[in-house]
């Protein structure tokens, strides 16, 4: 998305920071916000980030905090979120906070006269936890908390919602009231390709449609 013809922001899942680090550089060259999701990395690791690109810094955090806390990590790294921000832009940005679990960021955005409010977001996948209604109603919690702090701020969500914006998804239904609390609009009819997803899994045959909320 590009904000005023002068800030070009995009999102992407990237199943691991190693798996898309090549991707990360050519993004770099044509768009001033990265918003990522699903880099598996510590804490410690982070700083990794600082090696995509000269003109580029990040603001990030991740998911395995608890579970690295408690003894071995057992099984593969999972989640984290964070921004990776062009120097040289036109736009002052302040990083804001990030929710606990490791699935939400947020940063402000003063760019001209427009400020922003800009989340980037994993939430989780209802794979039949009895938790996923209350874990999705924390993070929703913690969206609005932050948003109520930048009143007349315009506030944009994107990331991998892991559901479709349809009422038939318990995940949709969850997140509505942040849409209509925040006056928000979802943006998938802004598929100018009209390809109708944006990940796809060639071995599984598996294809998913990551959206974004303004």
């Amino acid at each position: 998305m590009a904000v005023q013809n002068s800030l070009r922001i995009c999102t992407l899942n990237l199943h691991g920071f190693n798996n898309s680090k090549i991707y990360l550089q050519e993004l770099c060259s044509n768009t001033d916000i990265i918003c990522v999701q699903e880099h598996w990395l510590t804490d410690s690791q982070l700083n990794k980030f600082n090696d995509i690109h000269d003109d580029y810094y990040f603001y990030g955090c991740s998911a395995m905090n608890n579970v690295c806390s408690s003894g071995i990590l057992r099984g593969r790294p999972f989640g984290g979120v964070g921004f990776l921000c062009r120097n040289s832009l036109p736009a002052k940005i302040v990083f804001e906070g990030y929710h606990i679990d490791g699935r939400v960021i947020a940063i402000t955005v003063y760019c001209s006269n427009l400020q922003i409010l800009l989340f980037c977001v994993y939430l989780p996948c209802d794979d039949g936890d009895p938790h996923y209604c209350d874990c999705l109603s924390d993070i929703c919690g913690y969206i609005e908390s932050v948003a109520d702090c930048y009143p007349g701020y315009k506030c944009v969500i994107l990331g991998d919602f892991n559901f479709q914006c349809d009422v038939s998804h318990k995940g949709f239904r969850e997140f509505m009231p942040v849409i209509n609390n925040l006056n928000l609009g979802v943006c998938d009819s802004l598929d100018a390709n009209s390809i109708g997803f944006t990940c796809a899994h060639s071995t599984l045959e598996h294809k998913s449609l990551i959206i974004s909320a303004k």
